[in-house]
């Protein structure tokens, strides 16, 4: 795969967005963009999400946020459920959609581009970025894409109703790097005059491992499976973050450490990296997960049909054992989880999930990655 030309790189002007995904995450970046002065579209899958944005007699469609954080109410220029209505003519696409929807999206917005687009991936998922880059090329989009990848969402929140975001928590500090790596530099003033919060890495393999959804989520599910499946409801992070849960969580982020160094790339644990974001002093991650106030009222999934697995397993899990199994570091903890999620769930996540050869990069050992992905810091 040839993913994107590496010679000289300009700054691009950004002055038109569109937000894939009408979510929290979605509506909070559109409302963001916004304030800062960019013509935002959204466009959503989802009929009964896009109609209240769309414009009506009275006015223009708006993204209303709630919270205490960031509250008002923001004009976007269009809001639809057809990507040839809103891409076209997008300097910055904001992907805020699950991460197994990440292909799909490229497919159907191949034809749509803007030659020299910005593709910013909120999270990043592991690999997303390769992933997107690999489907539009098979689309047939032949022009100059930027995949960009953070290692989380910049903004903690729910949806209250379609249209409606409740937003907890803005993160202060993400970390993101852009494919080729040496765009990160030249990309990093446009993004962080948009959205502060971002902090440049070295290359989109240091985002992809450090993943820290598919190291959580799964866990905290899998583990607590019984009142989930039983539809009892509870704290996911307040209450389900017991220590027993924690240290799963635990061996699961020792074993991407493990990963990252045996890649020769900077690590940071889940503790260090939670602590800095939520301007904590947390002594563990129990301690942190269940005090910390922007997870107060995040409740349990009411089935384990949810996004925590179906999401972050296929694109997280899945391809972090493959990354794991070119450096040749075990990873029985996330062999273990995965067993259990294929178990319980009745499938085989690594029959469909994302792999390296299903986003070209099959045949690249751990110096092939590092060469193609890298520069690391």
């Amino acid at each position: 795969m040839a993913p994107t030309d590496k010679s000289s790189f300009a700054p691009p002007t950004i002055e038109r967005a569109c937000v894939i995904g009408a979510g929290p995450i979605g509506c909070a970046t559109a409302a963001h963009l916004v304030r800062q002065g960019l013509e935002v579209t959204i466009c959503d899958v989802d009929a009964s999400k896009v109609a209240p944005l769309q414009s009506t007699g009275a006015g223009p469609g708006r993204v209303i946020i709630r919270g205490g954080v960031m509250d008002g109410e923001d004009p976007i220029a269009a809001a639809s459920t057809e990507l040839a209505e809103v891409v076209p003519g997008a300097d910055l696409i904001i992907m805020a959609v699950p991460g197994d929807a990440c292909e799909h999206v490229a497919r159907a917005a191949a034809p749509h581009l803007k030659d020299g687009v910005v593709v910013f991936f909120q999270p990043g998922q592991t690999l997303s970025s390769m992933a997107f880059l690999h489907a539009a090329r098979q689309a047939g989009f032949e022009g100059e894409i930027t995949p960009v990848e953070t290692v989380s969402t910049i903004f903690t929140g729910r949806l209250t109703e379609p249209g409606v975001a409740e937003i907890y928590a803005i993160k202060r500090w993400i970390a993101f790097a852009a494919f080729p790596a040496e765009r990160t530099t030249v990309l990093a003033p446009v993004l962080r005059a948009l959205l502060p919060s971002l902090v440049p890495v070295g290359s989109v393999l240091e985002t992809s491992l450090c993943n820290f959804n598919a190291v959580v989520h799964p866990a905290v599910t899998l583990l607590n499976a019984g009142p989930i499946d039983n539809h009892r409801p509870f704290l996911f992070y307040h209450e389900g973050a017991t220590p027993a849960v924690m240290r799963l969580v635990e061996a699961i982020d020792f074993e991407r450490l493990a990963m990252m160094r045996a890649f020769g790339i900077p690590s940071e644990s889940l503790l260090s990296w939670f602590n800095r974001i939520y301007a904590l002093n947390a002594p563990s991650l129990v301690y942190a997960f269940r005090t910390n106030e922007p997870y107060a009222e995040i409740h349990a999934p009411t089935s384990l049909n949810t996004r925590l697995l179906l999401e972050d397993l296929p694109t997280g899990v899945v391809p972090l054992i493959d990354l794991a199994d070119r450096v040749g570091v075990p990873v029985p903890a996330m062999k273990g989880t995965l067993a259990l999620a294929n178990t319980i769930l009745d499938t085989d996540f690594a029959s469909w999930g994302r792999t390296l050869e299903t986003i070209g990069l099959g045949h690249l050992d751990r110096d092939g990655l590092r060469g193609l992905l890298g520069p690391t810091r």
